[in-house]
């Protein structure tokens, strides 16, 4: 699958995405949501991931599965912009899932 389809301009997320047939679509959302973020390197890919990432918990997720805290730093960065919300600290994402609701972190 290395070579899926997806959109090339970091100015329009979804141009080509939603110029692609359904099924280029749907190729598209299943090489992101399958593969760890350590398989994920087109900024592209991780613009797109972006959009499917849920909520908080969902996106600690998937940054767990970056092994390397340094390209897992990296690849918050490129995705955060992206998100449907306002990401938290990058450290809060590092915490066990048992700590993280019980810090308090200002929303600006």
């Amino acid at each position: 699958m290395a070579n899926v389809p997806c959109y090339n301009s970091e100015s329009d997320v979804y141009g080509v995405y939603n110029a692609a047939s359904p099924r280029e679509k749907r190729a598209i959302e299943n090489f992101v949501l399958a593969k760890p973020l350590n398989e994920i390197n087109s900024p592209d890919h991780l613009h797109f991931l972006a959009a499917l990432i849920q909520d908080h918990d969902h996106f600690a997720e998937r940054l767990q599965t970056e092994p390397d805290k340094h390209r897992r730093y990296l690849k918050y960065e490129a995705i955060k912009p992206y998100l449907k919300f306002k990401a938290n600290a990058f450290s809060w994402y590092n915490l066990p899932p048992s700590e993280r609701g019980h810090i308090w972190i200002p929303q600006y």
